[in-house]
């Protein structure tokens, strides 16, 4: 018959492995290093496997250990719910949210909603932590996090295994610095005069860049890119200095635009493309009374 295991020492399991050593996770739990030794022994001798390794002066995982650490990393999550959704039902008090966000929905959207949302909420508390889109939605289905915001240059995100929703919808737009030679000149002509700043040929931004030029008949011919980042930031301020032109989301350059330090450069098109925001919830999934009212105040604040 297998032995059971114990919530405790997943618990303590996660904190040497964080540590990488047993006597700096002695010191976080507050335990003497024997006693913390004997119960990483008594785990692997439940689970009748070996997990941790001593690489010279540090711990390193198996790959028994790795897979028992991050299954215990849920377990410990899932029980965190747990214990918070109680608390809520039991005492009516506003409790905690979790999120996994794209980076632009998070860096440049979501802050002016949850400034908002602690205002109505004092005895809240929010985190947020920015991953890619198949990473989000692992953390969503794991119960990792409550909710999720995934980005998406198509019209529809799909997912077997999750609750998709419309949130929000931001426009693309091509800018350069206000200060740079080609701003009055036609479209051609401004790509053939200047480089286009872009970011790495995997992702969403160069994808949407790629669909735009396609749409707009040019060939590679005419425009070349000077740089790839893997950040809007630096994607932005290479801009501004006058390095070239961008297509970027509207919502991380709407005080640049406000100010003048950038400016739109419109496209003969019908309308400009769009960048896709979709929530993502697990199915079936008791939310907590927090995470309800946070995605109703979400949807209503970004919807349609």
């Amino acid at each position: 018959m297998d032995t059971p295991l114990n919530f405790h020492h997943l618990h303590l399991f996660c904190t040497v492995v964080e540590c990488k050593s047993f006597s700096k996770a002695a010191q976080v739990l507050m335990m003497t290093q024997p006693a913390v030794s004997s119960q990483i022994k008594s785990l692997e001798q439940s689970l009748a496997a070996i997990l941790l390794e001593r690489t010279g002066r540090e711990l390193q995982l198996t790959e028994a250990g790795a897979q028992v650490y991050d299954s215990a990393k849920k377990i410990i999550a899932l029980e965190h719910g747990l214990r918070a959704t109680v608390k809520e039902l039991n005492s009516g008090q506003v409790g905690h949210v979790s999120i996994a966000t794209n980076r632009p929905f998070g860096r440049y959207l979501l802050p002016k909603f949850l400034s908002r949302f602690i205002a109505d909420h004092p005895r809240s508390d929010v985190s947020i932590q920015y991953a890619d889109t198949r990473r989000i939605c692992e953390l969503v289905l794991d119960e990792v996090v409550d909710i999720g915001v995934v980005s998406s240059d198509d019209h529809q995100f799909k997912h077997s295994k999750l609750n998709i929703r419309f949130l929000h919808r931001d426009e693309w737009c091509l800018v350069t610095s206000a200060r740079a030679p080609w701003t009055a000149l036609p479209l051609l002509q401004v790509l053939e005069a200047a480089p286009l700043i872009s970011s790495l040929e995997d992702s969403t931004n160069w994808r949407e860049t790629k669909y735009i030029l396609d749409s707009l008949e040019l060939t590679e011919a005419q425009y070349h890119v000077r740089a790839r980042l893997d950040d809007i930031e630096s994607i932005k301020a290479m801009v501004a200095q006058g390095c070239g032109v961008a297509f970027l989301p509207r919502s991380c350059m709407e005080a640049q635009l406000s100010q003048a330090e950038l400016v739109e450069i419109k496209l003969p098109l019908t309308s400009n493309p769009h960048l896709t925001f979709w929530l993502i919830t697990k199915p079936r999934r008791q939310l907590r009374p927090t995470v309800e009212q946070f995605i109703q105040l979400l949807t209503s604040h970004f919807g349609p």
